[in-house]
């Protein structure tokens, strides 16, 4: 085997070719494509009734607080009319601080309790790191919480 410095790291040649690919490879490949929360709302909505009594409210807490950041989101997706006087009331909004307090608070709830209530818990964590300004986190989360949900039926 040839070993050389790569990046300050002692390395055989493949493992340096794969830290190469990872470096240099398009964003696409190594994340999939991106996920939106919006699009995944519906399908944690689905899964909210299997969840025992205490851990059902937290998970609904957490998904009125995402239902709120996503309707923000350009596509209006939670809009099942175009008619502004149909839409349902806006709670009062949060504000970021109260926001993460709030999501923090239900993460680690959710997070703790049921394993059924695991995947709310990380779509509450990709909400926290939109927040802090970690997009690429947030794409990772989002993607694992497609694969759960994916490999929970939903």
């Amino acid at each position: 085997m040839v070993g050389f410095l790569f990046w300050g790291f002692a390395c055989t040649t493949s493992q340096a070719t794969v830290r190469a690919a990872r470096h240099t490879a398009p964003r696409a490949l190594c994340y999939g494509p991106p996920v939106e929360l919006y699009a995944l709302l519906p399908r944690l909505e689905m899964m909210t009734p299997e969840l025992p009594q205490p851990e059902r409210d937290d998970a609904e807490r957490l998904l009125a607080i995402l239902a709120r950041a996503a309707s923000a989101a350009p596509q209006g997706f939670f809009m099942e009319t175009d008619d502004p006087s149909e839409a349902p009331e806006a709670s009062p909004a949060l504000t970021p601080a109260d926001e993460a307090r709030e999501l923090n608070r239900l993460v680690e709830l959710l997070g703790r309790r049921a394993a059924r209530a695991v995947p709310f818990a990380v779509a509450g964590r990709a909400r926290l790191a939109e927040l802090a300004g970690a997009p690429s986190e947030a794409q990772r989360l989002l993607a694992d919480l497609n694969t759960r949900l994916s490999m929970a039926g939903f």
